[in-house]
């Protein structure tokens, strides 16, 4: 996933990240200024502490917030895995990233028919790519992002 990032991008955002899922390891890999959104205080508590132990190199951040909450400055960059159908995490994310920003969204066996209900809201430029750690997956990149009949 890290290949499908922008290099200069300066903010990245994970919706729901969970145990940290892309997120933590994207900062791991070097992405600056990772949020991590999750509204479980265990899996915050361990984001934290996977941090500190990790001694990221560059800045994350756990935010402990619903996704629908979050009120930061808007990412170049927004991923969430495993966290809803495509059209929903389009209308949890939209919000949070820059006009020229991109959504990274892992998807597995169904991401074709979640394409297809998504488009029936939405109007975007799509990229796919293949999974490497899910022969049946796709990854979507999400760009020029809005709402059907919007200019």
């Amino acid at each position: 996933m890290r290949d499908h990032i922008p290099d200069q991008a300066t903010r990245l955002i994970d919706v729901g990240t969970g145990a940290g899922l892309p997120g933590i390891i994207l900062a791991i890999l070097g992405v600056k200024d990772v949020r991590l959104i999750e509204s479980d205080t265990r899996k915050c508590a361990f984001l934290r502490e996977v941090i500190r132990v990790t001694d990221v190199p560059y800045q994350a951040t756990v935010f402990e917030v619903r996704a629908e909450s979050f009120s930061g400055p808007p990412a170049d960059v927004v991923t969430a895995r495993a966290l809803a159908p495509l059209s929903k995490l389009i209308h949890l994310c939209v919000d949070k990233i820059t006009t020229d920003g991109v959504m990274i969204f892992p998807k597995g066996q169904n991401a074709e028919s979640e394409l297809t209900e998504a488009q029936k809201d939405w109007k975007m430029k799509i990229s796919t790519y293949e999974s490497k750690s899910d022969p049946a997956g796709t990854i979507f990149r999400l760009s020029e992002v809005r709402k059907n009949g919007e200019r």
